[in-house]
């Protein structure tokens, strides 16, 4: 799908709205917006295919999500958010008194709350420092120590747009016998990513952010080794190998990751993700990133023509979606964004910056106009 096929599923981009804000929420497109209505509908009317119709768009989901990071579709699992995912690897490996999980300082707290829980069972929790919103393969390696059971990080970090070296720090995981896991939310549905190539583990991710997918819908992925050392410590009929087969109750697991989906789904949230999941991969996720990337570096450009200035110069290797930006007064950010808003432009806030996240659909034109904003409110 090109770009400008990809726009025209955007209902919003002919007003006067410019939105650059899909690392916290994306808007639907008009596909997915229609699909949703759909199954509602048929909710409301009561018609008999409703379920049958719901719980098809689920089975086709898990392989959209499967096919988006080259993995099968037994190793995914449908989840409502990352921390859903987060927790059941959390909760459910063996932890002795000692082990230790490595994060870093910049974690959204999806990627370190399930975690500090463990604090009850004596695990300890390690924390990479940061050196100018960077976390190099050596602040990883150096913070290793013989007791590192398991490293989690964000692929993208959410606060600087940050991009790991995913395939080093795999390596540097594996090397040492070290869990991988990776919280993808900032990732998925803007960037190529690979499971496989990429040696994870574990990956969770929700899907209203890069994916264009309804609020509480998302997934998790695992290989069958990860699978394989998880207690699961909650259960459903769904969990089971057969769960239309109402009255055995001793029948076995799922031996797919579904085991992990427990019982009734968001009918609605899977018909609108899986209607999303379809546009993107016809989009292609490389082609999505040159694109998104492009805009990024142009926008960058054109900042040195306004008052503000980049807060994080980090190599194109490093590279993400996320542009974070600052007046030249960091004082008046906030002002600033309250005028941007009432312009109807959508970015975010977040801590040293402002966050400039645009997507496929949107074009220079848009990235220009902004600009022509900043310029005059600077």
């Amino acid at each position: 799908m090109t770009q400008a096929e990809f726009r025209s599923l955007f209902s919003h981009v002919t007003s006067r709205r410019l939105y650059f804000n899909h690392a916290a929420v994306s808007p639907l497109a008009d596909p997915v917006l229609v699909a949703m209505n759909e199954h509602l509908e048929r909710r409301h009317t009561g018609a008999p295919d409703t379920w049958g119709k719901a719980f098809a768009a689920a089975e086709n989901l898990r392989g959209l999500y499967a096919t988006l990071v080259n993995a099968t579709t037994d190793r995914i699992a449908l989840m409502p958010n990352t921390a859903t995912g987060l927790n059941i690897l959390a909760s459910g490996l063996k932890w002795q008194a000692g082990d230790r999980v490595l994060l870093n300082e910049h974690e959204f707290p999806a990627n370190v709350i399930p975690f500090r829980n463990l604090r009850r069972l004596g695990v300890e929790l390690d924390f990479v420092k940061t050196t100018d919103g960077r976390f190099p393969l050596e602040a990883y390696e150096n913070a290793i120590t013989p007791r590192t059971k398991l490293l989690s990080l964000s692929i993208v970090q959410y606060m600087t747009g940050y991009r790991a070296d995913v395939r080093a720090i795999a390596e540097l995981c594996h090397r040492h016998h070290i869990i991988f896991s990776v919280d993808a939310i900032q990732a998925l549905g803007v960037m190529p990513v690979d499971v496989e190539a990429d040696g994870i583990d574990f990956l969770a991710t929700g899907g209203h952010k890069w994916l264009q997918s309804p609020l509480g819908s998302g997934f998790l992925y695992l290989s069958k080794a990860i699978q394989d050392q998880i207690h699961q410590t909650h259960l459903g009929y769904m969990s089971l190998e057969h769960p239309e087969k109402f009255s055995d109750f001793e029948q076995p697991l799922s031996e797919a990751a579904r085991r992990y989906e427990l019982g009734a789904f968001n009918a609605v949230n899977c018909v609108g993700a899986n209607a999303a999941l379809g546009l993107l991969i016809s989009a292609n996720q490389t082609t999505v990133f040159d694109h998104v990337r492009g805009l990024v570096r142009h926008f960058s450009e054109r900042l040195t023509e306004t008052n503000f200035r980049p807060v994080f110069n980090f190599p194109e290797a490093n590279g993400s979606g996320i542009f974070i930006f600052t007046h030249h007064d960091e004082s008046k950010n906030q002002p600033m964004l309250e005028q941007i808003t009432a312009r109807e432009v959508v970015i975010s806030l977040r801590d040293k910056g402002l966050r400039f996240s645009p997507h496929y659909y949107n074009n220079v034109d848009e990235v220009d106009a902004f600009i022509d904003i900043l310029k005059s409110i600077g």
